[in-house]
């Protein structure tokens, strides 16, 4: 009778952890270097090219561009450790912590309606809102030319990390 009750629940363990790592396991990697796939042309030219803060709510809005590369059109698919701060360095707001699929893209989809630049909103806490006029710097990690796999897990990209230094004007 153990045997049996071991047997089931070795069987349900293996059946969990399959469906975990196809349901919440896939996310895009900057596996892919400058080098490798089609990153070169994107690598230099990928920029933040507007960041606004809404005057009346706890919202930032971002605008990232990616180059065309050599095999065609480039579009940002994914962020991760995306971070701001404001007043100084010591108080840190993390807007995604891991990487998330973004402008219609999923995880193993490539999204049909992406855009270049690509616009998207976040909301942050009331208390990390900075003042008008007070420098603000922005880390994240910015994803495309993902390479989506038939099953979960690992979707490779080719990625930058950037950091981008204005001035908040409401």
């Amino acid at each position: 009778m153990n045997q049996k009750r071991s047997i089931i629940l070795f069987t349900l363990l293996v059946f969990f952890l399959i469906y975990v790592e196809k349901t919440h396991g896939c996310h895009p990697s900057g596996s892919l270097s400058r080098e490798d796939y089609d990153c070169t042309p994107g690598w230099d030219g990928v920029e933040i090219t507007d960041v606004t803060w809404d005057p009346n709510s706890p919202e930032m809005t971002i605008t990232v561009y990616i180059p065309d590369g050599n095999d065609g059109k480039n579009a940002p698919q994914a962020y991760g450790h995306f971070r701001f701060t404001s007043g100084g360095d010591s108080n840190v707001y993390e807007l995604i912590n891991k990487q998330k699929f973004v402008n219609t893209h999923k995880c193993a989809e490539k999204g049909s309606n992406e855009v270049n630049p690509y616009t998207s909103s976040y909301t942050y806490d009331e208390l990390y809102r900075p003042l008008n006029g007070e420098t603000f710097r922005i880390w994240i990690s910015v994803y495309w030319s993902c390479i989506y796999p038939d099953l979960g897990g690992s979707v490779l990209c080719c990625h930058r990390d950037m950091v981008y230094t204005n001035t908040v004007k409401y």
